[in-house]
């Protein structure tokens, strides 16, 4: 029986050079090839503004990135052409812009595997920091996914007031 130690391998590098960063990163498990993720990213902050974008894929049959797995939709499990033999690919953008106490930011991610989308999710936030570790927040997420479940389905709007200890 092997152990988890000896039956994954991984590599990730990360450079910065001023206000940019970049990454990319690569996971196997196991001896097979189709068991493989790879991600890369960037990321640019200056003044204020913070722009990152990444993108990710995993071989089908890994659990690398823990999303793969057979498809669910309309209370059916299914595990046809287009999921069984697809590969898993994330894709992430986030936008932040801060001025004095006020952060408006939008971000999105979308995760595919085949023709089924696992996750696609908006989010719009507004964030005013009162000082104190106290910040009240708008937030409108929208989603856009294949899931069975309705409730997770439903876009919301969250205003709300976060405290920190």
């Amino acid at each position: 029986e092997a152990s988890v130690s000896s039956d994954a391998r991984g590599v990730s590098l990360e450079y910065e050079f001023g206000p940019i960063s970049v990454y990319a990163a690569r996971d196997n498990e196991g001896d097979g090839d189709n068991n493989e993720a790879t991600a890369y990213g960037a990321k640019y902050s200056a003044n204020g503004l913070t722009v990152a974008v990444e993108t990710a894929t995993e071989d089908h049959g890994s659990s690398v990135l823990g999303l793969s797995g057979a498809a669910s939709q309309n209370g059916a499990q299914f595990d046809n052409d287009d999921t069984a033999n697809a590969d898993l690919d994330a894709d992430g953008v986030a936008v932040t812009y801060k001025i004095d106490d006020v952060l408006v930011g939008y971000e999105s991610q979308v995760v595919e595997e085949g023709e089924v989308t696992r996750l696609g999710e908006q989010v719009l936030f507004v964030e005013y920091n009162m000082g104190s570790n106290v910040d009240i927040y708008f937030a409108n997420i929208e989603r856009d996914d294949d899931a069975d479940n309705a409730a997770m389905r439903r876009d919301e709007t969250r205003v709300g007031v976060e405290f920190q200890f």
